[in-house]
């Protein structure tokens, strides 16, 4: 889960929400997790077969991981 705080740091920089948005991101309930922040979506999803996928892109609208 150590991308997870790395690519949000990247996206948003070092602030209390960045923060706030590792903590959420990085906790295993709910198994899945959508958050849009300043113009970047985030989401997290847990699949039976890959296990935990993160997602990560500049967007206004967030997609959902599509198997």
């Amino acid at each position: 889960m150590k991308g997870i705080q790395q690519t949000i740091r990247t996206m948003l920089g070092k602030s209390a929400e960045s923060a706030d948005l590792i903590n959420q991101f990085q906790t295993a309930k709910p198994t899945t997790l959508h958050k849009q922040v300043s113009g970047v979506c985030l989401e997290r999803i847990k699949d039976d077969k890959l296990g935990w996928i993160f997602q990560a892109s500049y967007s206004q609208q967030c997609p959902n991981f599509i198997k």
